[in-house]
């Protein structure tokens, strides 16, 4: 054989040992991973490509607000595996032949095909590429957007793109390496770039990390700049993909630095006090010509490793007082009492700085040893709530607060209390304390950084008073897929404020006919509870309805007073193999679809059940007529509460009939909820088919949530 044909036979066979291990298939859910480049300047149009899974018959863009329009050009999908063995066939066929070169240049052909969809398919996720236009108005107004992709399966997650002031510049897609040549750019700019794997040719399969984790390359942009000049560099990678589920720490850890024209380093930065992206500052020494590089930290490579960097002469902002964004009102319905600026000195109960309350503080860590006290004037069983507001408000302040009694003696303490309003915060840094006090006197709130750290950005609010009960939701996920006269599965969350711990009404805002909320309370006491959806039936098996932006609002009264507040759409987004995250979107959108399906809503009574300990209750279900396809018909409690479980099946005509089961020693009295029920069957296979199909269980629908109480076996 020839020595060339060998050496590709050779590489096709170690990428073909690669398809076996390509697994973690994922239900057919529409998924973007990344999209490349992330932004675009006002007034241009720029063709970008979004990176996904399960995005067959893409037809559509979504951007949300006004002057972004985007439509899509092209799709890209990898070989599956019967088109991978069909051309290692074909390979086969072509060994076998005289080695001329039309021979030969088939053979690599194929090999590039082979190993670009394996390499590709080994990342599922991330394996199809759509390619779209987007055209950005002159006036659109700057700042971040969601993008999705519309596709018969229903919306893709949303995905952050940008739209930019200043001129953009590309990184070209080379496989850098130090003889590469840089990117010439003109500042002010923005660099669109991608930390993608190396030159694939060079690493030996299987790698220990897998495929995914390939070596990354550096890219490197060269620009003029002046002696003096305050250069910024500041990075988005995670502000674009907050939160990756397979890689650690959980998102793009990117580093920069600046090299003079003689490859020396002037400048290093990896991070933004807190923040993982970095933003490089550096005075310009002299005249001349400048590198700026960008990696990953741990020298890796990824598809959706995507960054923007804003270069130029920018303003920083290191701090600011007062600091009175996104604080919580003093009182339900009330606005934000006049706050006090802290007066120094006040590092001790002697020095404390006196307030009445309720009292708005705001002051700053000015030294590494500083202690902020405030005393008021208390009384026996009065509550008080005191709570930090800086890491919220973009202060690097990390807090503790302490609560003291005339005496010295610790009444309360806390130093990071999580709000699930901020979850691109992975340290929750705030402090919040709530207290009865036990005694008639003077008390003290003691205020410093645990970190010892201080300066002119360290601002903080500090807000003291009587308890102020509220509460604030969110909803997930954002994207809704949904087959028309289907129920699907939502989650709300709730941030109780102030020792709110009732009731929750729940209930659908403004949202077209036909949609309906089942499970609509969060029980008193709960921060989390899942709801179902169910949408409205499409008018007709090809009929497609646009995706419709709904809204969930929650009811609750407190202290006689009815308050409402809507939710904030969200997505639950996993870090780092193990922790989870809310983070906000822009709305919450339903795609009702029309593919094949049972169209006709699941119906269920009783529609509440009250269970008693070591007691069932029975729920009939009406079936429409689509699920005599479908065999072996299984009912499956979702996540169910200990104690609680579901049996004695028994198929009827038009129905069913399943039981609820409450445990006599593992359902606590008094628990409630909703409980989601899955069916799940088989599908009948056409009389005398041979060879018989292989038979495959898949979900067929979800029943309304059910909501529940646990009741003592005694209670009528």
């Amino acid at each position: 054989m020839h020595t060339r044909q060998v050496r590709v036979a050779a590489r096709l066979g170690a990428v073909l040992s690669l398809v076996a291990a390509v697994s973690g298939q994922q239900q057919n859910v529409p998924h973007a991973g990344y999209v490349y480049p992330a932004g675009g300047q006002r007034g241009t149009r720029v063709q970008v490509k979004v990176g996904g899974q399960f995005l067959d018959g893409v037809s559509g863009v979504l951007v949300s607000g006004p002057g972004v329009q985007a439509s899509v050009v092209a799709h890209d999908k990898p070989l599956n595996q019967r088109q991978i063995m069909e051309l290692r066939d074909k390979l086969q066929a072509l060994q076998k032949t005289p080695a001329d070169p039309a021979a030969r240049k088939e053979m690599i052909e194929i090999r590039d095909r082979v190993g670009d969809s394996v390499r590709r398919n080994a990342a599922p996720v991330l394996s199809e590429f759509v390619t779209i236009d987007v055209a950005i108005d002159v006036s659109a107004e700057p700042g971040a957007r969601s993008l999705r992709l519309a596709t018969p399966l229903g919306l893709t997650n949303p995905l952050v793109f940008v739209v930019g002031e200043l001129s953009e510049f590309r990184e070209l897609d080379v496989k850098n390496t130090k003889a590469d040549a840089e990117l010439g750019i003109t500042i002010p700019a923005v660099v669109n770039g991608r930390v993608i794997p190396g030159d694939i040719d060079r690493v030996r399969f299987p790698l220990r990390q897998g495929p995914q984790y390939m070596p990354g390359d550096v890219d490197r942009y060269r620009f003029m700049a002046r002696k003096g000049q305050r250069l910024v560099a500041a990075v988005s990678a995670r502000d674009l993909i907050p939160y990756l589920a397979d890689a650690v720490p959980g998102w793009f850890q990117s580093t920069v630095a600046l090299f003079d024209g003689n490859g020396k380093e002037i400048a290093y930065q990896d991070d933004d006090r807190y923040r993982p992206d970095p933003v490089l500052q550096c005075e310009i020494p002299a005249d001349g010509e400048y590198v700026l590089e960008i990696r990953d930290a741990l020298y890796r490579g990824r598809e959706d490793f995507v960054y923007r960097i804003a270069i130029g002469e920018r303003p920083v902002v290191g701090g600011a007082l007062p600091r009175r964004e996104n604080t919580r009102t003093m009182e339900p319905g009330a606005a934000d009492r006049a706050g006090v600026a802290e007066r120094e000195p006040n590092n001790s109960a002697r020095e404390a700085q006196k307030v009445r309350l309720p009292i708005v503080v705001d002051g700053r860590i000015q030294q590494a040893a500083d202690h902020d006290v405030f005393s008021f004037e208390g009384r026996a069983g009065n509550a008080i709530v005191a709570e930090v507001h800086a890491r919220r408000l973009d202060s690097p302040v990390d807090s503790a607060l302490e609560l003291v009694d005339a005496a010295g003696r610790r009444v309360a303490f806390n130093d990071d209390h999580d709000d699930k309003g901020f979850g691109l915060l992975t340290h929750q840094a705030d402090s919040l304390v709530m207290a009865t006090l036990p005694a008639t006197g003077t008390y003290f709130v003691r205020l410093w950084d645990v970190q010892r750290k201080s300066g002119p950005e360290y601002a903080y609010r500090l807000r003291i008073g009587p308890p102020a009960p509220d509460f604030a939701l969110w909803v997930t996920p954002s994207t809704i897929n949904a087959i028309g006269g289907t129920t699907i599965p939502m989650t709300v969350y709730a941030r109780r404020d102030d020792g709110f711990d009732g009731d929750i009404a729940l209930s659908l805002d403004g949202a077209p006919g036909g949609f309906r909320l089942a499970g609509g309370v969060l029980p008193g006491g709960q921060d989390r509870v899942r709801v179902t959806l169910t949408v409205p039936p499409v008018p007709g098996p090809n009929v497609m309805r646009p995706p419709v932006p709904i809204a969930l609002q929650g009811r609750a009264t407190i202290r006689g007073k009815d308050l409402v507040r809507r939710a904030t759409p969200a997505d639950d987004m996993m870090q780092a193999f193990a922790y989870r995250h809310l983070v906000q979107a822009d709305a919450l959108r339903v795609a009702i679809v029309a593919r094949g399906g049972l169209r006709a809503a699941l119906r269920i009574a009783p529609e509440r059940a009250a269970l008693k300990q070591g007691a069932s209750v029975p729920i009939k279900v009406a079936l429409p007529p689509g699920y005599r396809a479908f065999e072996h018909l299984q009912f499956e409690l979702s996540d169910p509460p200990d104690g609680i479980t579901l049996g004695d099946v028994a198929l009827e005509d038009g129905g069913a009939t399943f039981v609820l089961r409450a445990d006599a020693a593992k359902a606590k009295t008094g628990l409630k909820g909703n409980l989601i029920v899955t069916i799940s069957g088989e599908r009948v296979p056409p009389a005398g088919q041979q060879p018989p199909p292989r038979r495959r269980r898949i979900v067929l629908g979800t029943l309304p949530a059910i909501p529940f109480e646990i009741l003592k076996p005694g209670a009528p």
